[in-house]
């Protein structure tokens, strides 16, 4: 029955794609996450209890959870899949760029946090001639603060090659003015990044089309003066 089912709904997304209602389109995805039922009253219960598509890939698997019949197998499929969405949608807004150039790199993060819903952290992993070798995200799928793991930071600028980090982050309410948080999370990627010898070259906050450098301002200096490794064995 079910996989009658599945070959109707198939059948109509070969004919006409554009033709599939929103549940129905979820209901396909998740063929691949439950394989041996019948998917189509998940696909409502999901709808109904995040409101659209778009929210139920921006949940993470906490709150996937919490919605009858979705397991943590499947709640982790579709946390990934969102995550997939939320690396596409940044490319298609700006494709990364190879080298860091601190007078237009702005405009890409700008760019690059503008239809973001919740607040996500990057970090822009770069080597000795500044050149881009790869990004991590943190993102907690909220509106509230990301919290970042020292340890996992430490690991990722272990990494050979990397000789310097950009550190950017989106405020998706208020302004782009640093909160006392943003500031204790600086302090603290300075102390990571001078333990691995690593430098942090800047930390951008944008909140709109606005954005704010702890470099320009000349809170990097006083930061890194402060929480420098060495300087805090020196007190």
């Amino acid at each position: 029955m079910h996989e009658g089912h599945r070959l109707r709904i198939l059948e109509k997304l070969k004919e006409n794609a554009n033709a599939l209602q929103e549940h129905e389109l979820l209901e396909i995805l998740l063929f691949n996450a439950v394989p041996r039922k019948n998917t189509n009253p998940l696909a409502h219960e999901l709808l109904k209890s995040f409101g659209s598509i778009k929210r139920v890939f921006d949940a993470d698997v906490n709150a996937l959870m919490t919605v009858k019949g979705v397991g943590l197998s499947t709640a982790s499929y579709l946390a990934v899949v969102g995550r997939f969405f939320q690396e596409y949608k940044a490319e298609e807004q700006g494709t990364m760029p190879a080298q860091y150039d601190a007078n237009t790199f702005p405009d890409f993060l700008v760019k690059r946090f503008q239809q973001e819903s919740c607040e996500c952290v990057d970090f822009y992993f770069l080597n000795e001639r500044g050149n881009i070798l790869s990004r991590k995200v943190f993102t907690n799928r909220s509106k509230e603060q990301v919290v970042i793991d020292s340890k996992e930071v430490l690991r990722l600028i272990g990494q050979e090659g990397i000789k310097a980090l950009v550190l950017a982050h989106n405020h998706v309410e208020g302004t782009c003015r640093p909160s006392p948080e943003d500031d204790d999370l600086t302090s603290q990627i300075v102390t990571v990044c001078s333990v691995a010898n690593v430098r942090l070259l800047d930390h951008f906050i944008c909140a709109g089309e606005k954005f704010y450098s702890y470099y320009n301002t000349g809170k990097m200096f006083e930061i890194t003066h402060n929480f420098h490794i060495q300087n805090i064995i020196k007190r």
